[in-house]
C-alpha cells in the first residue's frame, strides 16, 4: 500500500510561479529580485519566466539566462549524467541537463539546469546541491532524481487570470 504524501504549494505572486513540495520538506522562499529563490539546507532552486519573441527556442532561453547569470554552471560532457525532456511548466517544451562535478575537497556537486520555451515565453530553473562523506554519491543521486522527476514537473506558471481572478480582454 502506498501512503500518500502530504504536499503544500509555495507561490510567488511577483514571479507568477508556484511549485508543489512535500509538506515540511524545509523549502523556503527568499528574496531574489528577478529570480524566485527557494532554499533548504544544502540546496538551492532558482526559477524564472520572462517574455520572449513569438518564435523562441529553448537554446535562446538558455542563452538569455546565461547573460543574466553568467556564474551558472556550464556542464562539461564528462559531467553530464543525462538530458531529459519534460512538458513542464504546462505549455512549455523544456529540457533538463542533469550533472555532477567532483571537487578537490572530495565532495561532489549536483546540478539540474532546465530551459523551456513556448511562443512568447521562456522558463529557466537552476538547481544546485553538494554532498561529502560516506554515501555522498547515493544521496546526490536520490536528490537529483527527486528534483528532475518530482519537483520540477510540479512547477506551474500562473496567468494574469489566475492572479486577478478574471480573464484578460480579447484582442
Amino acid at each position: 500500500m502506498v501512503v500518500p504524501t502530504r504536499t503544500e504549494r509555495l507561490e510567488s505572486s511577483r514571479h507568477l510561479l508556484s511549485i508543489e513540495v512535500q509538506a515540511n520538506s524545509g523549502w523556503r522562499a527568499e528574496p531574489g529580485g528577478d529570480w524566485w529563490v527557494l532554499r533548504r539546507p544544502g540546496e538551492s532552486l532558482l526559477l524564472r519566466t520572462w517574455r520572449a519573441g513569438r518564435l523562441i527556442a529553448r537554446t535562446d532561453c538558455e542563452r538569455q539566462m546565461r547573460l543574466w547569470r553568467p556564474e551558472t554552471t556550464k556542464l562539461e560532457a564528462d559531467e553530464l549524467l543525462g538530458i531529459q525532456e519534460m512538458e513542464a511548466p504546462k505549455g512549455f517544451s523544456t529540457v533538463m541537463h542533469i550533472g555532477v562535478r567532483a571537487l578537490a575537497d572530495d565532495s561532489i556537486e549536483g546540478f539540474v539546469l532546465a530551459f523551456g520555451a513556448m511562443p512568447g515565453r521562456c522558463f529557466a530553473a537552476v538547481y544546485e546541491t553538494k554532498f561529502a562523506g560516506a554515501g555522498a554519491e547515493a544521496k546526490l543521486g536520490a536528490r537529483l532524481a527527486d528534483v528532475s522527476e518530482v519537483l520540477l514537473p510540479r512547477v506551474q506558471v500562473r496567468t494574469v487570470a489566475d492572479r486577478t481572478g478574471r480573464e484578460p480582454p480579447p484582442f
